[in-house]
């Protein structure tokens, strides 16, 4: 995978080997950092890898 500073659902999904739904799940109950902006979930790579 190319290396971002922010990653989509679709990109954390498969960097986690998770269903996207799991992904949004967690993400809406604050399990895994992330970001809504104009409606689409957004995750910083740094804070998903040393977390």
């Amino acid at each position: 995978m190319e290396e971002k500073e922010i990653m989509t659902v679709k990109q954390v999904a498969e960097y986690l080997q998770m269903d996207e739904h799991t992904v949004y799940k967690l993400a809406r109950s604050g399990q895994i950092p992330s970001l809504k902006i104009a409606g689409q979930w957004l995750h910083l790579v740094s804070v998903l890898l040393y977390q």
